[in-house]
């Protein structure tokens, strides 16, 4: 279920934690036993931790599957709550920047704000084909990946909107699915 395995056992959990985010909640690079899911499932038996990050993935990624996949029946308990690890790139990650495009090449979902609701505008490869074919040509440029010089040159007020409007709709979507308005976005330690 592209879900990373938490090496516990969970026949007595009674609650959900579900973890959603990028590398940093995935556990990229560490042993699964060394993730924040299994940390925090070790410290509390009673919830059944699911980890739903993946490396390179931002708020955009995990709205998208709250939307259209069946989120629902991968988790068997009633009650619990949500959290999203939140690191100052994944702003970057919902704009689609240059210096994430290398992740994904554009194959991200983008959201825009029209008249203050957020709408879904397929990917940012099917919807910014002129843009995408720049990225690729700024990716063959030695000076710039050197430099790591991107663009935009600068994260708007309008860029952290359409993130909040991103984690709004999300908490919304979780609601609906798991019947909980416990969906939090902490932001990780040592960022302003």
């Amino acid at each position: 279920n592209s879900l990373r395995k938490i090496p516990l056992d969970f026949a007595n959990a009674t609650k959900f934690a579900q973890f959603y985010g990028c590398s940093m909640t995935f556990g990229e690079g560490v042993n699964s036993d060394e993730t924040i899911p299994y940390q925090f499932a070790k410290l509390d038996s009673t919830f059944h931790a699911y980890n739903f990050a993946f490396s390179g993935y931002g708020p955009t990624q995990m709205l998208a599957r709250l939307q259209d996949e069946n989120v629902e029946e991968l988790v068997n308990e009633n009650s619990g709550f949500g959290v999203y690890t939140f690191i100052p790139d994944h702003v970057n990650r919902t704009i689609n920047t240059y210096t994430n495009y290398s992740y994904n090449h554009g194959n991200v979902p983008r959201y825009k704000l029209v008249d203050d609701k957020l709408v879904r505008d397929g990917t940012f490869t099917e919807s910014r084909r002129f843009r995408n074919f720049i990225f690729d040509q700024m990716a063959k440029s030695n000076i710039l990946r050197a430099f790591n010089i991107g663009y935009p040159f600068n994260i708007t007020s309008e860029d952290y909107e359409l993130t909040a409007a991103v984690f709004a709709e999300s908490a919304k979507e979780f609601e609906k699915k798991f019947q909980s308005k416990r969906f939090y976005v902490v932001i990780y330690p040592s960022n302003n």
